[in-house]
């Protein structure tokens, strides 16, 4: 399925915290999908930048899959909090949405 940009849930980062990341939900029913990547800001992590997909119905977590290591292209700028600017939208912290 294809969505456009604007139409996509998205959690950014919230400038605070030992990574940097930001995650986009996609729902299907009852189930949500929680895709998500992270840049460690410890230069020393045995694993600088991860991802994966956790999958959770009714509030609850069935799975949390994580991509192989050295598996996740991701880096700052953010690309998903970037396509929702360039797309016009903003996201107010105090109401974790996006406007």
């Amino acid at each position: 399925m294809v969505r456009d940009v604007r139409d996509v849930d998205m959690t950014p980062w919230p400038g605070i915290g030992g990574s940097i990341w930001e995650e986009v939900i996609f729902t299907s029913a009852d189930v949500r999908y929680i895709v998500y990547h992270s840049i460690s800001k410890d230069p020393g992590a045995q694993i600088p930048v991860e991802g994966g997909v956790v999958v959770e119905q009714s509030g609850k977590e069935l799975a949390h899959l994580r991509c192989d290591p050295g598996s996740v292209d991701s880096g700052y700028p953010l690309p998903l909090y970037d396509a929702k600017i360039t797309a016009g939208q903003e996201y107010s912290l105090e109401t974790g949405a996006w406007q």
